[in-house]
């Protein structure tokens, strides 16, 4: 039983292949569309990029209330992609 697959696995290898093809012809032209500032699903790109510069951002705001007077407005927008 430990042998055991899921189908999935087993009988999709054209559509991977197809989708593989797909992906390598359409990467120069979306490289082309997409925004720079978008940094998840990219190549070379990951979203901790974002996560970490919202905590630095965020400690470097608490920092700033403790010792000084400063102020800093900061506005994150994550959509949920579909």
């Amino acid at each position: 039983m430990t042998e055991i697959r899921p189908i999935s696995l087993c009988n999709n290898i054209i559509a991977k292949i197809v989708g593989k093809m797909l992906a390598n012809r359409l990467r120069p032209i979306f490289m082309k569309i997409i925004y720079e500032t978008q940094s998840a699903f990219l190549l070379g790109r990951i979203i901790y990029d974002n996560i970490l510069i919202a905590y630095e951002v965020l400690h470097y705001m608490n920092h700033a209330i403790h010792v000084k007077n400063n102020s800093m407005a900061i506005k994150l927008d994550y959509e949920q992609g579909l």
